[in-house]
């Protein structure tokens, strides 16, 4: 049984915190209660403790919690001893979701602009003037990254390119509502949509697998060349002309503005 359980020693849940969690799915949900029902909870709750708010912080458990809760099961915490502030507390939970979860493209790139906000508090930081207190401010930052740029590293702790990072936030910042909501669906490519937000036309080609004369290759690598060489399609396209001599049977394009 868990302190929070036997005394009054009470978990609070942090919204910031939470909503960096992604929900978990009906079958996700079900899953866990079921084991939990089984097995009881064998992971413990993990939280941190801000003394400036004289509170516990959960940055763990909070599934395990609320199912445990609700049907009775004992269940341990444990004190995250290594953060301290709030900031430190949304880096490990981050990085704790990104290490346990099978995450969608949209989900991390979500996480790593998080992150990538975080690392730039970091340095500026630790840009600040010797003997300045840097542990009081509750949304310090943490206080060690390493030197490679802002955007960089989130990119890396999040196993996405830095490409897909930047194409994310630009449709999550300029993107129309129908645009955000096929991001996170997942019905269109990040690409595709950063590129219609740009405004730039996007290509659609088929291929069929057929030998073609020399002259023929000719023209065929000449129309592939003027299209855009910053469409990720059209780069593909010409990537697969130049190694298996395929030969277009439809091209059209379509002015996304």
């Amino acid at each position: 049984m868990s302190a929070e359980q036997k005394t009054k020693f009470t978990l609070e849940i942090s919204k910031e915190l939470q909503s960096l969690i992604p929900l978990l799915t009906a079958e996700e949900e079900k899953r866990l209660t079921d084991s939990l029902k089984a097995e009881g909870c064998r992971e413990a709750i993990w939280f941190y403790r801000d003394d400036q708010a004289n509170k516990n912080i959960i940055v763990d458990g909070h599934n395990r919690r609320r199912i445990c809760k609700a049907n009775g099961i004992q269940y341990r915490t444990k004190l995250l001893t290594i953060v301290h502030t709030l900031s430190e507390a949304k880096v490990w939970v981050i990085h704790n979701q990104l290490a346990r979860r099978n995450l969608t493209i949209d989900q991390k790139a979500e996480m790593a602009a998080v992150l990538e906000e975080l690392y730039k508090i970091a340095k500026k930081n630790q840009r600040r003037e010797p003997g300045k207190d840097r542990g009081k401010d509750k949304n310090t930052a943490p206080k060690t990254i390493s030197g490679i740029s802002s955007r960089a590293q989130a990119a890396k702790d999040a196993g996405i390119s830095e490409s897909t990072l930047k194409r994310h936030k630009k449709v999550m910042d300029k993107g129309t509502p129908e645009q955000k909501t096929a991001l996170k669906a997942g019905t269109a490519s990040v690409s595709k949509l950063a590129d219609e937000v740009d405004g730039k036309s996007t290509v659609t080609l088929s291929f069929k697998m057929q030998s073609v004369d020399g002259e023929e290759m000719k023209e065929i690598l000449k129309s592939a060349r003027g299209i855009e060489k910053t469409d990720t399609d059209a780069a593909t396209a010409l990537a697969i002309f130049r190694k298996y001599k395929l030969l277009v049977l439809e091209q059209q394009l379509t002015e996304s503005k």
